[in-house]
């Protein structure tokens, strides 16, 4: 279930990923397994922040980070920061965002998590951005792109980062710097468009095959509750044999000492 959780954030389908989550939630409620609960609750948290539900977003990465505390899972940790940074920032709070993004890049250093270090770094120039601390912003952008380009990431965020690059040489009054950066940026639309084309077409097939996971999980939970529905007519049916026979030896012994007193006298 969890990948289809994934499947629908990435075909943007927040409520159906939403659900997905509730119900791995209880799931490894149920089995009182708290990393896989953590984790549910990070995802889950995603799915919010994404239907702009602040709240609810906020509420669950807060229990997620509550788990990887308390387990001491740094990689958990540091997911969980990353997340709360980028909630912080999609609602307006870029100060607060900056922090948990330090946190983030704290425990993905500590790990040696470079290549994860690519989306807080650039999330934290976002921030900075919001904050029209311009310099810094590009500090942390060219830091990412860095990065991304020394591990060979992929087009999409390296447009995102380009693309804010432009953004802040704009705001900084430097536009040779700020066309350069808008070039780059346009030179990878294409290569985006084959890359998410291909990313699309695997998501549909996953789609599919995760739809058909779906439905023989359904099918075995149907047949569960109707398996439990036939115990409990049996076990109905039972009792009323086992009354019946009570019953039964009830009124023949009664009938028996009736017998038995007519005899006598």
């Amino acid at each position: 279930l969890n990948n289809i959780g994934l499947t629908y954030l990435h075909l943007e389908m927040y409520e159906k990923a939403k659900q997905i989550y509730l119900e791995e939630i209880e799931n490894s409620f149920a089995r009182n397994d708290s990393s896989r609960l953590s984790s549910e609750y990070c995802n889950i948290s995603y799915a919010y922040h994404d239907l702009e539900q602040y709240d609810s977003a906020f509420y669950y990465i807060r229990k997620s980070i509550k788990i990887d505390i308390k387990n001491k899972d740094f990689y958990g940790l540091a997911n969980s920061h990353q997340t709360l940074g980028a909630i912080f920032s999609s609602s307006e709070q870029p100060d607060s965002a900056i922090y948990y993004f330090d946190l983030a890049s704290t425990y993905f250093r500590s790990n040696n998590l470079i290549g994860d270090l690519i989306g807080t770094l650039g999330s934290k120039g976002g921030a900075y951005y919001r904050l029209k601390d311009y310099k810094t912003a590009l500090l942390y952008s060219d830091s990412a792109l860095a990065i991304l380009d020394s591990l060979g990431g992929d087009f999409k965020t390296k447009h995102r980062l380009t693309s804010m690059k432009a953004l802040i040489f704009g705001e900084l009054g430097d536009k040779d710097r700020q066309i350069e950066n808008l070039q780059l940026s346009l030179a990878m639309i294409d290569s985006i468009q084959d890359q998410e084309l291909k990313q699309t077409l695997l998501n549909f097939e996953i789609s599919k095959q995760n739809k058909e996971l779906e439905d023989q999980v359904l099918n075995e939970r149907n047949q569960r509750e109707k398996l439990t529905e036939a115990n409990e007519r049996q076990k109905s049916w039972l009792m009323g044999i086992i009354i019946l026979l009570i019953l039964t030896i009830i009124a023949t012994s009664s009938l028996y000492q009736s017998w038995k007193l007519r005899n006598k006298y």
